[in-house]
C-alpha cells in the first residue's frame, strides 16, 4: 500500500470512532505493486514492489511469465526502516504482447504463493528519459504540536506541489529518485538514489508526513542539500534539480 492510501485507510477508520473519543488508526506496512502500472509496458521494463523491512527476503520476490516460467532478474533495494522497495531488474528484454507477474513466495505459508501485481507488456523497450522540468512549489512542514487524532506528526518533511515532469509514453509510472550528498558533501547522482519515491497526484514528499506514512528520510542537519529526478518504468532518468532547504522551518 503507497503512503497515500495509508494515509486515506486512517482517515476513514478514525471517522468511525466517537467525535469526543479521537483517535489515529493506522493499516500496517505489507506488500505492494508499485510499478509499471500499464498493460502496454516497455520489453525492458523494471519491476518496483514494496514490503514491510521485516520478514520479507528479497530473495522471495519472483518475477514470472502468469502461470509460466520465471524471468531472471538482479534486485536494487532502496531501504528504510519500516519499508523496503525492491526494484526487480530483468537480466533480458522481456517478452513482447505478455502478461507477467510478480510473486512473492514463503513456503512454511498457506497459500505459499502471494501474486502481489501483473501487467502487460507492449511490442517495444523504452530508451528515452523523462523530463523533469520543476518540482513546483517547495515546502518544508513542520507541526507545532503532533500525536493528535489526525496522526499528526512533527516533521519536518519537505513538500512539492504542482512538479511538472513528463515521459514520452503518456501512460508511465514516474518514480522520483532522491540522492544525498556524500561525506564530502558531493551529490553523485550517477549512483543508485538513496530513496525512490512515488508521487500522489502532482504532489510529491520526503520524509514521514503522518503517523500512517511509513516511509522516513533522515535528514542530516538543519538545511539539507540534495537532488532529485524523475525516473521511468524502464529506469531512464532525467536531469536532477538541486534542493537545498531548512527543515528548521516550517514554510508556508
Amino acid at each position: 500500500m503507497t503512503r497515500t492510501a495509508l494515509f486515506l485507510a486512517a482517515i476513514v477508520l478514525s471517522t468511525l470512532v466517537e467525535p469526543h473519543a479521537r483517535a489515529c488508526s493506522c493499516v500496517g506496512p505489507h506488500l505492494a505493486f508499485l510499478s509499471p502500472t500499464s498493460n502496454a509496458a516497455p520489453t525492458n521494463a523494471h519491476v518496483i514492489v514494496e514490503a514491510p523491512s521485516s520478514g520479507h527476503q528479497t530473495s522471495q520476490f519472483v518475477l514470472r511469465i502468469h502461470n509460466g516460467a520465471t524471468i531472471p532478474t538482479t534486485a536494487k533495494l532502496y531501504s528504510e526502516p519500516v519499508i523496503t522497495i525492491v526494484e526487480l531488474v530483468p537480466t533480458a528484454p522481456l517478452p513482447a504482447s505478455t502478461r507477467f507477474e510478480v510473486a512473492w513466495i514463503e513456503p512454511s505459508q498457506h497459500p505459499p504463493t502471494q501474486v502481489v501485481g501483473t501487467f502487460m507488456t507492449a511490442t517495444a523497450p523504452d530508451t528515452t528519459a523523462p523530463r523533469l522540468d520543476s518540482l513546483g512549489k517547495q515546502h518544508t512542514r513542520i507541526n507545532a504540536v503532533s500525536g493528535g487524532g489526525d496522526c499528526s506528526i512533527a516533521g519536518p518533511w519537505i513538500q512539492f506541489d504542482d512538479f511538472i515532469a513528463q515521459d514520452n509514453r503518456a501512460d508511465a509510472q514516474l518514480a522520483f529518485g532522491v540522492w544525498k550528498p556524500n561525506a564530502s558533501g558531493v551529490i553523485d547522482t550517477t549512483r543508485q538514489p538513496d530513496v525512490l519515491l512515488f508521487p500522489y497526484e502532482r504532489r510529491l514528499s520526503i520524509g514521514q508526513t503522518s503517523l500512517c506514512d511509513p516511509h522516513r528520510f533522515a535528514f542530516s542537519g538543519s538545511t539539507v542539500s540534495l537532488a532529485v529526478a524523475a525516473i521511468d518504468e524502464s529506469g531512464n532518468t532525467s536531469r536532477a534539480i538541486r534542493v537545498r532547504a531548512d527543515v528548521t522551518k516550517n514554510t508556508p
